[in-house]
């Protein structure tokens, strides 16, 4: 058994001993000491345990060591590179590189490039001016 005064100077158990008082603390004391037992005896490497004012434990969560061999994660399955999810879909015929850049930016950014039936200058119609007075 561990002796009190080792376990009053303990940083994990100090605070519990200012929670009860003196008069309960071989209560205390036997039940951290019983807690310790079991938790060596079973292998648990962690505890979520509450105190009552009287010096009872109630243990309300036990951790134990994980077994190393429980997870096991699937192999990674690699697709090959003639799999069709790795097609693309651009046209074979359109060769990016012979386009302009205004062919290409019609092409990918159609908003941009004033697509979808909006002028150019209709993009920004309606929008908000800047609040701050810049001259």
């Amino acid at each position: 058994m561990i002796p009190l005064r080792a376990l009053r100077a303990h940083p994990h158990y100090a605070d519990l001993f200012q929670l009860v008082p003196r008069l309960l603390w071989p209560i205390l004391w036997w039940q951290l000491n019983r807690m310790i037992r079991w938790m060596q005896a079973e292998q648990v490497i962690d505890v979520l345990f509450s105190t009552s004012p009287w010096g009872l434990i109630t243990i309300r969560y036990a951790g134990y060591k994980p077994d190393p061999d429980l997870y096991r994660p699937a192999p990674r399955i690699f697709r090959p590179l003639n799999d069709a999810s790795w097609a693309s879909a651009v046209p074979v015929e359109i060769e990016l590189r012979t386009l302009s850049a205004a062919t290409r930016t019609a092409l990918f950014l159609p908003r941009e490039a004033g697509g979808g039936g909006i002028a150019r200058s209709a993009m920004t119609e309606g929008a908000l001016t800047s609040p701050l007075n810049t001259s």
